[in-house]
């Protein structure tokens, strides 16, 4: 009269010790799987670097250059707001007049300071170009890494902050060169950008004044 209670109580167990097998199972599976995701920096497949030509990658670099630098000069401009700039990137010359009053990473650097005065020391920027790939219809899509130093400790041992970032940018041709119309933002790990890269355009800056007043 017991033998079935006994083999109920058998059988509850192997369910349990067969469920704990199988998560353990799991976890060692995806774990050999994350482990093999590794892989070793010198055997990367990296995002092509495409180069329309030495010398339109040149124009292209100097246009992201302009532009950087009207983007660094917006941190100190006290006219310049959200809802009104008048010396936004759209007052570049050759900038189409339809085109929005800033680009997108233009404005949430605004957005971003928002609230807040103009600083009394504006950052400056490096540009790298990784990649400029022409389209059917002439435009340019640049692929740079941006690096911006700023003086956020003047007076200190070590006054500088900088921070670097990569960028999509699309240019158009205009009768100053190339002109960026829009701008985004990008993972360099989701793009499979390397680290260390021949850049097909480099500018050369000085860090910012950052004397104690």
């Amino acid at each position: 009269m017991l033998a079935a209670p006994v083999k109920k109580r058998h059988w509850g167990r192997w369910v349990v010790f067969g469920s704990l097998f199988l998560v353990v199972a799991a976890v060692a599976v995806s774990c050999y799987f994350y482990e093999d995701e590794v892989v070793p920096a010198d055997k990367m497949v990296f995002q092509k670097q495409y180069s329309a030509s030495l010398e339109v990658d040149r124009a292209v670099g100097e246009a992201i250059e302009k532009y950087m630098s009207v983007l660094d000069a917006e941190y100190t401009d006290h006219d310049c707001w959200v809802d009104h700039c008048p010396r936004s990137s759209k007052s570049i010359p050759g900038v189409p007049e339809n085109r929005a009053l800033f680009t997108t990473q233009e404005r949430a650097n605004l957005e971003g300071h928002r609230g807040r005065r103009a600083m009394d020391r504006g950052p400056v920027s490096r540009v790298r170009l990784y990649s400029v790939a022409q389209q059917p219809d002439g435009m340019m899509v640049a692929i740079a890494e941006i690096t911006t130093v700023k003086c956020l400790y003047p007076g200190s041992k070590d006054p500088y902050s900088s921070s670097s970032d990569y960028y999509r940018m699309i240019l158009t041709p205009s009768q100053e060169g190339y002109v960026v119309l829009q701008d985004s933002s990008i993972d360099p790990v989701r793009e499979r950008l390397p680290e260390g890269f021949h850049s097909l355009y480099h500018n050369t800056v000085k860090k910012p004044e950052c004397a104690s007043t």
